[in-house]
């Protein structure tokens, strides 16, 4: 039996509680109340489609233009779609304001727990730096 060389991507996986230093620091650190939305979050983040978003970005060339004919000024970069997706995303669970939006102890550490799950969905493509 011949091994495959490249294992299967890894898909459809809760980011969160496949980390379990990431699950201890929130407990130990006060934010198990948040478990739940950081959970949601995790699971987002290591959904197929989420995952297909964050690479697509990364393997098309950036649009950048300049906004006037001598290049003087401001100058223009389009975003792939994907990216508003995951912006997006990242909006509808408050990751750019809940500690602030709703202070309690431990606020910080379970933004930053969603913060970090939602970054595993786009780590970076070697393969399309390299390119």
């Amino acid at each position: 039996m011949r091994l495959p060389t490249t294992p299967p991507p890894l898909v459809d996986y809760n980011v969160f509680e496949a980390d379990a230093p990431l699950v201890e620091a929130v407990r130990r650190e006060g934010s198990e109340w948040a478990m739940a939305r950081i959970s949601a979050v995790g699971e987002l983040a290591g959904s197929e489609r989420i995952l297909a978003s964050a690479r697509r970005p990364t393997r098309t060339r950036r649009s950048c233009a300049p906004t006037t004919a001598m290049a003087i000024g401001s100058t223009r970069v389009e975003f792939h779609p994907s990216w508003h997706e995951l912006l997006g995303r990242a909006v509808e669970h408050e990751l750019h304001c809940s500690p602030w939006k709703d202070p309690r102890p431990g606020a910080h550490v379970a933004r930053g727990g969603r913060f970090m799950c939602m970054s595993q969905a786009e780590a970076g493509d070697s393969a399309a730096r390299s390119r």
